[in-house]
């Protein structure tokens, strides 16, 4: 059984590729500020969704590149997967730093 893969799919996956390490650039950068328990590789897991999820709601018309642009959806996503690693809510960790 053959497949047919589309030049959209093929292009999906080259960008895909070719941004992987910025994913890994990203999390080396995190990482250095979070606590020892926390993996890399679950971080570079978390960046690569965020990556993927780039990947298929960049827009070409809006004047932006595409590694700028997943540059901040691989952050967010790393940032979610800490935030719920996280016990204490973020409104306590603020009111601390206050403190």
């Amino acid at each position: 059984m053959s497949f047919v893969v589309s030049s959209e799919a093929r292009e999906r996956e080259r960008l895909i590729l070719a941004h992987l390490p910025q994913v890994r650039l990203l999390v080396a950068c995190m990482h250095r500020r979070c606590p020892r328990h926390v993996e890399i590789d679950d971080l570079v897991s978390a960046g690569v969704v965020g990556l993927i999820q780039a990947v298929d709601r960049f827009q070409p018309g809006r004047h932006c590149q595409v590694n700028t642009f997943a540059e901040q959806r691989i952050r967010g996503a790393i940032l979610d997967y800490l935030r719920k690693l996280d016990p204490v809510p973020r409104s306590v960790r603020r009111f601390a730093r206050q403190r």
